[in-house]
């Protein structure tokens, strides 16, 4: 699912910045990563207090720099951004079809004309589990694969 602060982006975190994210950070990254790819400059009326107060906690911590004109980040925090990103909203090679299959499963549920919605739930659920392993294992093999290139 998109924009989740999983327990992978929170490793990612410790090991590349030294510790856990937030919700908030996770979701200024993109709009962050926009801006410095664009104009290079926020309109500073468009973010809340909370997104302020993350903005100086990053340049405290040495990876936001800003100015009366434009805005930059360190290319650690560059990095950081575009692996927790990748990891938490792009889809992964191999998830757009654990997802088709989790559709054509739901369908499935209706054919089989399953008594109640409970038992439809419990049976998603059990589904969606299998899937998540299946996600998991496959990212593990990408990554074992990563490491040997």
């Amino acid at each position: 699912m998109r924009g989740i602060l999983s327990k992978e982006v929170q490793e990612i975190s410790k090991k590349i910045i030294g510790r856990e994210i937030i919700q908030g950070e996770l979701r200024l990254m993109p709009y962050l990563q926009f801006v410095l790819m664009n104009e290079q400059h926020f309109d500073m009326r468009k973010l809340n207090l909370p997104e302020h107060d993350i903005l100086s906690l990053w340049e405290e911590e040495g990876f936001y720099f800003p100015s009366p004109t434009k805005i930059a980040v360190s290319k650690k925090f560059w990095d950081f951004m575009s692996e927790v990103l990748w990891k938490s909203y792009v889809l992964q090679e191999g998830e757009k079809e654990m997802y088709n299959l989790n559709a054509n499963l739901s369908a499935l549920v209706h054919i089989q004309k399953i008594k109640s919605k409970e038992e439809a739930e419990a049976f998603l659920k059990k589904i969606n589990q299998e899937i998540a392993k299946w996600i998991k294992e496959i990212r593990e093999i990408h990554e074992s694969l990563e490491e040997l290139k």
